[in-house]
C-alpha cells in the first residue's frame, strides 16, 4: 500500500495504483488512478458553498445507485460504515465489480465520490479495500497540506493553489500559485548521476537555464547559491512577470540523498514577508 495525498485529501491504496490524470474546473476535484492493466478509482471531490443537505445529497446519490442498478446482476449496500459514507458494491454481469461511495464531511462541506473498480479476476477483496480507505481518508483544508503522488512527498501551506503539473520519466514538476506569486517545483530522479562530477548550485543553475519553464531571469551561482539576474532582452523584466508585478525570485535546491531526488524550487515574489511561504524540504 502507499499513500495519495491531493490538495489536502489523503488516503491509502494498492501501491499499484497510480495517479492518471487530474482536472480541477474551479468547482470540483476529479481524480483518476489506473494501474498496469486499467482504470482502478475514480474520485471527485468539491467544497460546497452552501450548507450541505445530507437527506437531499443521499438522495442524489441513491438515484444514481439506482440507474447502475439495471446493469447489474446485484447491488448489495454496505453497512455499519463510519460517519458520513454509504457505499454499495455492484456486481456486473461479466463479473466485473465496482463499489461506489460517498463521504459526506458537513462541518467543513465537503463532499467526496469515490468509483472503485474491480476486474472479474481480481484477488482483492473489495469490501476491505474500501475499509482502508475509510480508515485512513484524511481531509485537511487549513496549515500544512501533504503531496504523495508516484515517489514525491512534500508538504506546502494551503494558500498554494495547485495550477499545473508535469510527470514525466525521472522528472515531476508542479506549478502552484498564491495571489499572482508562483512557486515551481521539480523532482528529478536518480541524482547520484546527474551530480557525480558536478555541484548541486551549478547543475540546478544549467537546469533552469535549459528548462524555459521560466522566462525572464538567467540564473547563475554565487557560491553555493542560486540567484536570478535580467538578461539583456528582458532588462525591466518579462511582460508575465512585471503583469503579475512580481519581480524577485528565490531558489533552492537539495540532494534528497534517500530517494536519490533533486529538490529545485523556484519562487517569484513580490516582498520579502512572502518567503514564509517557501517549503521547508527545500
Amino acid at each position: 500500500m502507499h499513500t495519495f495525498a491531493w490538495n489536502g485529501l489523503s488516503f491509502d491504496l494498492p501501491a499499484d495504483w497510480n495517479l492518471a490524470s487530474f482536472v480541477d474546473d474551479g468547482k470540483a476535484l476529479r481524480i483518476r488512478m489506473e494501474d498496469d492493466v486499467s482504470i482502478r478509482l475514480e474520485l471527485e471531490w468539491t467544497i460546497s458553498s452552501r450548507k450541505i443537505n445530507p437527506e437531499r445529497m443521499r438522495t442524489q446519490y441513491e438515484r444514481l445507485t439506482r440507474s447502475l442498478s439495471d446493469q447489474t446482476i446485484s447491488a448489495d449496500q454496505f453497512t455499519g460504515l463510519a460517519a458520513g459514507w454509504s457505499a454499495v458494491l455492484y456486481t456486473m454481469h461479466d463479473r466485473r465489480r465496482f463499489i461506489t461511495a460517498m463521504f459526506l464531511d458537513q462541518p467543513r462541506k465537503l463532499i467526496a465520490v469515490f468509483k472503485l473498480h474491480f476486474e472479474a479476476g481480481s484477488r482483492r477483496d473489495p469490501a476491505r479495500l474500501l475499509d482502508l480507505i475509510i480508515a485512513s481518508l484524511v481531509f485537511r483544508d487549513q496549515g500544512i497540506l501533504p503531496w504523495r503522488v508516484y515517489d514525491v512527498a512534500f508538504d506546502l501551506s494551503h494558500e498554494w493553489r495547485l495550477v499545473r503539473t508535469s510527470f514525466l520519466a525521472g522528472r515531476k514538476f508542479f506549478v502552484f500559485e498564491w495571489r499572482l506569486r508562483r512557486l515551481y517545483v521539480w523532482f528529478i530522479s536518480l541524482a547520484d548521476l546527474a551530480l557525480k562530477d558536478r555541484a548541486l548550485s551549478d547543475w540546478s543553475a544549467d537546469f533552469l537555464n535549459q528548462n524555459k519553464q521560466i522566462k525572464g531571469p538567467v540564473f547563475y551561482t554565487d557560491g553555493a547559491r542560486i540567484k536570478a539576474r535580467r538578461h539583456g532582452g528582458f532588462r525591466f523584466g518579462h511582460f508575465e512577470e512585471i503583469g503579475r508585478a512580481t519581480l524577485q525570485y528565490e531558489i533552492r535546491s537539495r540532494h534528497d540523498t534517500a530517494a536519490n531526488h533533486i529538490r529545485l524550487a523556484v519562487m517569484n515574489y513580490r516582498n520579502p514577508s512572502d518567503l514564509r511561504l517557501f517549503p521547508e524540504q527545500f
